[in-house]
């Protein structure tokens, strides 16, 4: 005795909703963990400082506008970082700050970068950069301190600017 039956494909129904409930739920967990990553950031969080007009001599290779806005602190530690490099780094930091950060004490600096995100550490930041550190900057208000993350950029054989931008006050 033989039954002639069908060739057909056993399955499950294709679910529809359940992936597009999961896709939205993904959306919206990414979203709301930007919103607490950024939640203390100041406003220029994830905007690097990239002057136009290239670096000035005065500035000692940073890329910077027609002067720096703010002096260096006098209190500059350098942690394994060079001199000329951890005095270029601290200026390169000083620019990212805002406007209205008020006077810093102090500055430390060091050689590995702050990156616990994507939102510390923006791929697009770094790629095609090569990683000089961070620097840690005190305020006389007795405020927050700012984390500023500091990379170089290459935009030729020979031009060299740095790129610095807050990661966080702490």
């Amino acid at each position: 005795m033989g039954f002639e039956v069908p060739v057909s494909g056993v399955d499950r129904p294709p679910a529809r909703g359940g992936r597009l409930v999961a896709a939205g739920l993904l959306v919206l967990a990414t979203v709301v963990a930007a919103a607490v990553a950024t939640a203390g950031a100041a406003p220029n969080h994830q905007r690097p400082v990239v002057p136009s007009g290239g670096p000035s001599a005065d500035t000692n290779g940073v890329a910077a506008g027609p002067s720096l806005p703010r002096p260096l602190p006098t209190n500059l530690n350098c942690r394994d970082v060079d001199g000329a490099t951890c005095r270029r780094m601290a200026k390169a930091a000083m620019l990212a700050l805002p406007a209205e950060a008020p006077d810093a004490i102090d500055a430390t600096v060091w050689r590995s970068l702050l990156c616990n995100s994507t939102f510390d550490c923006p791929p697009t930041y770094i790629e095609g950069s090569a990683p000089l550190g961070s620097v840690i900057i005190r305020f006389a208000d007795g405020g927050p301190s700012a984390a500023v993350n500091v990379v170089e950029g290459r935009s030729g054989a020979a031009l060299r600017t740095l790129r610095a931008w807050v990661v966080r006050w702490i």
